[in-house]
């Protein structure tokens, strides 16, 4: 779990910034704790992408995707030096059965040996050696699958109509590339949802 976040002033603000630069083995841990603490507020940025994007040259949608593996790691020491994309692989075990990722993590280890690549931590999510263990943390019945199917092919079409509108360039509100990106990848993971569902079937 993770503990109660420590609103940071300004000045520490900006001397933990200044170490972030210098020491990238500690570069997740010290992100998250900066995140938590509020850090961008009390420098005076408006989001926290603003504030990666200003004091470290890091796109948008890397900004968050680092606190996500920093999230894993944290539950999960055990994962070591384990790379960013394989922490991150980890993301949707933390985020609907957090209770079962370090179990998960050893089934990975057991499956793949010390080193498993991204691309076998995904698999291993998406389908788990061990019964029960399903990509959204539950075992859904066809009824229940279909339901959700249903839910996530509704925000998929409302997604793509104003993905229609912003190609068309008729949004109201201006959105950069780092948006449109985070869109493109919102459709391409409820996408996938909606075909692991079907599975389930």
């Amino acid at each position: 779990m993770i503990g109660c976040a420590v609103i940071l002033t300004a000045e520490a603000a900006r001397e933990l910034t200044e170490e972030v630069k210098q020491d990238a083995a500690a570069l997740w841990a010290k992100l998250l704790k900066l995140y938590e603490g509020g850090a961008h507020t009390a420098l005076g940025y408006a989001s926290w992408a603003d504030y990666c994007g200003a004091e470290f040259d890091m796109g948008k949608s890397h900004a968050y995707r680092v606190l996500d593996a920093a999230r894993v790691v944290e539950t999960v020491p055990q994962l070591g030096n384990a790379s960013e994309s394989v922490a991150r692989e980890l993301v949707p075990v933390l985020r609907e059965d957090p209770q079962h990722l370090e179990e998960v993590w050893g089934e990975v280890l057991e499956e793949h040996g010390p080193e498993p690549t991204a691309k076998q931590v995904r698999e291993h999510v998406r389908h788990p050696a061990t019964p029960g263990h399903s990509v959204l943390g539950m075992s859904p019945d066809a009824d229940d699958a279909l339901l959700l199917r249903e839910a996530v092919v509704f925000v998929v079409e409302r997604a793509k109509a104003i993905d229609g509108y912003l190609t068309a360039g008729l949004s109201l509100v201006p959105l950069d590339a780092a948006d449109r990106h985070a869109l493109s990848e919102g459709l391409a993971i409820a996408s996938r949802v909606v075909s692991q569902l079907e599975e389930q079937l």
